[in-house]
């Protein structure tokens, strides 16, 4: 359990940074930003998980921009996140 949460917890905190910027504008396009928060803050959340949430933006990012070095990267994280969590 030590090596494991050793891997996974950066992982999902990094995750949970990458993701921060999409939920906070997801969030006050919803008007549902904290009250307590600075309108410039940003906010993020280590639910259940932020990689697979993380994996979708890239993929976002690529198919929007189809720009092949994103595509290569998601072809790439895919195969890493199947190897690491399949």
């Amino acid at each position: 359990m030590t090596i494991i949460g050793t891997i996974l917890i950066p992982l999902f905190l990094w995750g949970a940074t990458f993701i921060a910027k999409f939920v906070t504008e997801t969030s006050k396009a919803m008007a549902n930003f904290p009250n307590e928060l600075d309108a410039d803050s940003l906010f993020s959340s280590v639910d259940s998980d932020p990689i697979e949430k993380m994996l979708a933006i890239l993929f976002g990012k690529a198919v929007d921009t189809w720009d092949i070095k994103l595509i290569e990267f998601s072809v790439l994280a895919l195969i890493a996140y199947i190897l690491l969590f399949g």
